[in-house]
């Protein structure tokens, strides 16, 4: 589009192409036009994307987010790239978000299976 309208990256035309990009409503969707012309590949299937708005895949910081904030009593604050924490004692305890790429730190770990454990209990009472 840039070499079409014949400009460099400021042009008010791809700044509303960057905005209509993550409009994600199908009559309107940029995506969406371009898909239905055939020029989108894509790489999850529509039921993918329906399920990770509910339930997002395990292996991603917005799953651990979600588990944290709905069954850890404890977490004061969630953030992109960690949870904050407070067990009571004088300081706050931050966790960083483990990098979906990367094998959890212990300390991420234990975030993980408590979560997992609390859903459990949760889902059993």
């Amino acid at each position: 589009m840039r070499q079409r309208v014949g400009s460099g990256w400021e042009h008010p035309k791809l700044a509303a192409m960057d905005l209509q990009w993550a409009d994600l409503r199908p009559q309107t969707s940029l995506v969406a036009s371009l898909e239905a012309a055939g020029r989108v590949e894509r790489l999850v299937d529509s039921y993918e994307v329906e399920q990770a708005l509910s339930e997002p895949p395990r292996t991603t910081r917005a799953w651990l987010r979600g588990r944290a904030v709905a069954c850890l009593d404890e977490l004061q604050r969630a953030s992109w790239s960690s949870l904050l924490f407070d067990f009571g004692g004088d300081d706050l305890i931050r966790v960083p978000l483990p990098d979906p790429d990367v094998e959890p730190t212990p300390a991420q770990r234990a975030v993980l299976e408590a979560a997992d454990a609390r859903a459990l209990v949760d889902s059993l009472g």
